[in-house]
């Protein structure tokens, strides 16, 4: 059964009647971004659907991996090159990937998928001429999610060799760390969750495997729920005794936020950087 408060809440295109004319802006600078970027682009990460990701090249010393949003059952790495500008320019290399979608891939599918991504960056330094010494995360909405089931990983029980933090920091814009309100909302129609399911993929019941140090972003333009939601993850990983930032952005919305991370100086950028 939906319920229409929880619908309401977690509806973020209905939330932004203006979202397809962002989604447009988005696609046009990205365009603009790869034709004038140094950038390998569908680069294949594993043999599974949609396993690939866009490299952006910065100085080869630092990258950073970004995980799209769309709950889990859409969007592509394509709408999103724009977002390796103002990091490039800071000297990250930035890796843009796509995953598996529901209903196709459950979310353990989708999120076993982006560990594949972070394993082959990682295996493949080499390769692209860099030195990465581990690896930045960041996501909006379901890939912030995703970014804080990467900070759950151990990651030497994958493979002894892999060091315990492969991924140093974490950056969720929007994200979703407890997925049980989606239950009854049109969004689990293609996802397929129940309470335990629900429990189990939701960040907020899980333990983390490092300290590694997290920065929780919201605008100030969302809905309640995501600000709590930014609220709850944040009080929880700190119990952890993970370092937690958190930023309210004035003005912005489910959608514009995210642009922030391309604005040279601005406070997310800047604050990204010095994680």
């Amino acid at each position: 059964m939906i319920d229409k408060a929880l619908e309401e809440q977690y509806n973020a295109r209905a939330a932004v009647p203006g979202h397809q004319q962002i989604f447009s802006r988005w696609k046009a600078r990205s365009e603009s971004c790869r034709a004038a970027s140094k950038c390998s682009l569908d680069i294949r990460y594993g043999a599974g659907v949609r396993e690939t990701l866009d490299l952006f090249h910065g100085n080869g010393d630092r990258l950073h991996l970004f995980l799209h949003g769309g709950y889990w059952q859409a969007m592509d790495k394509s709408f999103f090159s724009f977002l390796a500008t103002g990091l490039v320019q800071r000297g990250r290399d930035v890796a843009i990937c796509n995953y598996p979608l529901a209903p196709d891939a459950s979310l353990p599918q989708i999120l076993d998928s982006v560990r594949r991504a972070c394993l082959f960056l990682w295996r493949n330094a080499d390769r692209f001429d860099a030195a990465w010494k581990s690896i930045q995360v960041s996501g909006h909405s379901a890939g912030g999610q995703l970014v804080a089931m990467l900070l759950t990983t151990r990651w030497p029980d994958l493979d002894p060799a892999l060091p315990k933090g492969l991924v140093d920091s974490g950056i969720a814009v929007s994200g979703l760390y407890d997925l049980d309100p989606l239950r009854q909302t049109t969004i689990n129609l293609k996802l397929g969750l129940d309470e335990a399911s629900a429990r189990r993929n939701s960040p907020l019941h899980l333990t983390p495997a490092t300290q590694a140090p997290m920065l929780l972003v919201t605008g100030s333009e969302e809905r309640p729920a995501f600000q709590q939601q930014m609220a709850d993850f944040a009080e929880n990983r700190r119990s952890f005794e993970v370092p937690v930032k958190t930023l309210c952005l004035p003005g912005l919305n489910h959608f514009t936020v995210v642009e922030e991370l391309t604005r040279a100086e601005g406070a997310l950028l800047d604050s990204v950087i010095s994680l």
